[in-house]
């Protein structure tokens, strides 16, 4: 057996060709490719479960059904509007216009009712056969204006029909103009700056294993 070394500095002993300080060799590419390559998986799965989770957020309300239905032929004049929206709609910045044929206002002053995801009005009594429009604008609990137009058919008996209303929310609410939100891009926004954030994570990480390569 060979005889044991003393180490120059430290003082201890050690048999020749061991090194008594063993170096951590530096990681290969490819292992360390595989290492970014997983961390970028995990944090974009965990992205998605909270885009996921909140997601209800960014959903919007829109118009599901409408009474009288849309496109309906009557033959009996309704007493009231009511329309009914996915999500909760707010009474603030609500407005429903109803538009005889001959383009008269028909709903009442006043008696416009929204809650919960219902919104509904009431009319007056309608004379005259023809095309009724119906305009409406409501904003979602998010902020979201949600807003549109249908007509229906009257045909009262012995009842002459008319032109079809040409009169438009715009031109005749006085409810104030709600303003719209621009929620609609968030979520693309956040899908943007994640993946922008995880790029930068990825970059420093490659930048401090090629600096550690270039020490060793």
């Amino acid at each position: 057996m060979e005889p044991a070394a003393a180490h120059p500095l430290l003082g201890l002993t050690y048999s020749e060709g061991v090194d008594p300080i063993p170096h951590r060799g530096v990681p290969r590419a490819g292992h360390v490719f595989a290492r970014l390559l997983g961390f970028f998986l995990c944090a974009t799965v965990a992205m998605g479960a909270m885009l996921v989770t909140a997601s209800p957020s960014f959903a919007h309300s829109e118009l599901i059904s409408t009474s009288p239905e849309e496109g309906a032929s009557l033959t009996k004049a309704p007493t009231e509007i009511v329309l009914t929206f996915g999500e909760e709609v707010l009474e603030q910045g609500g407005a429903i216009v109803v538009t005889s044929p001959n383009g008269d206002r028909l709903d009442k002053v006043a008696t416009l009712q929204i809650g919960g995801t219902t919104a509904g009005v009431r009319l007056l009594r309608a004379v005259d056969s023809g095309t009724f429009g119906v305009s409406y604008r409501v904003v979602s609990v998010d902020g979201h204006v949600v807003e549109g137009s249908y007509e229906y058919r009257l045909d009262l008996p012995g009842s002459a029909g008319s032109p079809t209303p040409t009169t438009s929310l715009d031109e005749t609410s006085s409810s104030p103009s709600p303003t719209t939100d621009s929620t609609d891009g968030s979520l693309g926004t956040v899908w943007v700056l994640g993946l922008g954030a995880i790029g930068l994570v990825l970059v420093a990480a490659v930048i401090a294993v090629f600096a550690r390569k270039r020490r060793g």
